[in-house]
């Protein structure tokens, strides 16, 4: 099975469909040749240092099969065309502006997003679910080249997952392709450059889903844990991540944030 899956050799034909016959893929799946068209640039896990290489590789071929069978049904059906801004993004201090120009951009004004996940699907972005598997793995995106344009695959893990957790691992890989995808191989950063990036895209998902104005204003008791819970109703955001925005917002100083934290994980609030 290895040889056949690293092209050394090719199966007969008798094995070949029973392969079609035990895994349900039609034969074309398995004799299509690759023209070149089709690169997968970037796959952006959070823990590529803590989770197991052939697990990656699972969902990372998982991905490439989700982006597949997303341009075989785009021959039938009519999918949103692909809408991003070009944001020229450097470093943190730019990542409010890049919120805002996006939210303009998708006429998002600075209200609560309802539903992220039709929202990333309205502007073109490919969106899937699976069961990963893996504690390390729970949401990760995909960047692929077909041609001249790229397209984007946010896939979402369905292990035991709160609808706000949910928003949250969502908005963070928008923030991957809105500030990171330029970037050449994020294989070869240092675990410096890996960790800044992944506290961009938190910081990008908190600011995205908690707008600064709109969420500052709401912010009249930002000490009190219990006020918290109404404001969830609202913007569909987990506690920890709005007492972490009130504290980037200058709402809460270190020594509260760090009490309200603790707070949170006594209630056992830090998934939801």
């Amino acid at each position: 099975m290895s040889q056949y899956e690293k092209g050394i050799i090719a199966p007969k034909s008798e094995v070949l469909f029973q392969l079609v016959s035990v895994l349900k893929f039609p034969l074309a799946f398995f004799t299509e040749i690759d023209n070149g068209t089709t690169k997968v640039e970037n796959t952006f896990f959070r823990s590529i240092s803590s989770a197991k290489t052939l697990d990656l590789n699972t969902q990372e071929i998982k991905a490439e099969i989700i982006v597949r069978l997303y341009n075989f049904l785009n021959g039938y059906v009519n999918f949103p065309k692909l809408k991003l801004p070009d944001i020229d993004y450097k470093n943190a201090t730019d990542i409010e502006d890049a919120v805002l120009m996006l939210r303009g951009f998708w006429g998002l004004n600075n209200d609560p997003i309802i539903n992220i996940v039709d929202l990333l699907e309205k502007n073109g972005i490919i969106v899937s679910s699976i069961d990963t598997d893996s504690s390390k793995i729970d949401a990760f995106t995909q960047i692929h080249r077909i041609n001249d344009h790229h397209q984007f695959c946010v896939v979402l893990g369905n292990d035991n997952q709160s609808m706000v957790r949910r928003n949250y691992d969502a908005a963070h890989e928008l923030g991957h392709i809105i500030l990171h995808r330029k970037l050449a191989n994020i294989k070869e950063l240092s675990n410096v450059e890996f960790k800044k990036m992944e506290i961009e895209a938190n910081q990008f998902a908190a600011s995205f889903l908690l707008p600064k104005n709109d969420f500052f204003a709401d912010l009249v008791n930002p000490t009190n844990l219990e006020a918290y819970l109404e404001l969830k109703k609202k913007w569909r955001v987990s506690v920890p991540t709005m007492v972490m925005r009130a504290k980037q917002l200058g709402r809460v100083n270190n020594l509260k944030y760090q009490n309200l934290m603790k707070l949170i994980s006594y209630k056992k609030w830090r998934n939801g």
